[in-house]
């Protein structure tokens, strides 16, 4: 029975808050379309036809379920505009917008590739809109990396007040209740530092997806980069419904 126990509350309660959620099912298909593409580049005889449309059949699946997710970012882009912390506001801004121009020129370039959209030339210009939906990911995560950075300086100066702030307090019976408050914003603090260094981590690793469809490394790094970035944004979610879980009860 305790095995039983083990299995379903350890293993499987994850796994499947993992695939109830949207966010969670397009991680699933992300790791299976990034390891089939990573078979594709790094083989080097003809690969199996299957594998081939199958990798062709996920990604295009991936994008039709995000067709909608630029209004997402364009609405983040306009949230950001109205953030107090100007510099920030305007970094955040132009991330969001950016990411959300990227994602519609990846609906265009989706357009033409299935047909409803056609050049006048006869000449399918879906390659050229995947290359520019390629260069425009990539400056949105070199955008959010920026942005992370910032953050992490600012959290990383707090922290250290934080830090100064204690050492200085004596260990009277009447300076308990600050020495709890500061302990608990250092634990939040250095919580917040785990959040950003990881995100930022993710969109590092993310880089090498667009940098590998432009041909700037090999395209089996990118795909390397793309498995290994879903797992971390699995474990986000894994973080987020466990905490949803604790906090509900």
């Amino acid at each position: 029975y305790k095995s039983i126990t083990f299995i379903e509350g350890q293993i499987m309660d994850p796994i499947v808050k993992l695939l109830q959620q949207t966010a969670g099912q397009d991680k699933v298909l992300r790791v299976l379309q990034y390891i089939l593409r990573f078979v594709l580049y790094s083989s080097r005889t003809n690969v199996c036809s299957t594998i081939v449309k199958l990798e062709q059949q996920i990604t295009l699946t991936r994008k039709i379920t995000r067709t909608t997710r630029d209004l997402f970012y364009f609405n983040k882009g306009i949230v950001a505009l109205q953030n107090p912390d100007k510099v920030d506001g305007i970094g955040r801004a132009v991330s969001g917008f950016g990411k959300c121009v990227w994602l519609l020129s990846d609906h265009i370039e989706l357009l033409y590739r299935i047909g409803v959209l056609t050049s006048e030339s006869g000449k399918s210009p879906a390659t050229k809109w995947a290359r520019i939906s390629s260069w425009l990911w990539l400056l949105g995560y070199m955008g959010s990396i920026a942005l992370y950075a910032r953050q992490l300086r600012i959290i990383s100066s707090c922290l250290e007040k934080e830090i100064y702030l204690l050492d200085s307090l004596d260990t009277c019976s009447d300076l308990v209740v600050s020495n709890h408050y500061v302990h608990t914003k250092l634990d939040s603090l250095h919580q917040q530092k785990l959040e950003v260094q990881l995100q930022m981590f993710q969109e590092l690793v993310d880089c090498g997806i667009p940098a590998g469809s432009l041909g700037l490394i090999h395209p089996a790094a990118g795909s390397v980069a793309g498995v290994f970035s879903s797992f971390i944004g699995m474990y986000q979610i894994y973080l987020m419904t466990n905490n949803d879980s604790h906090s509900s009860k």
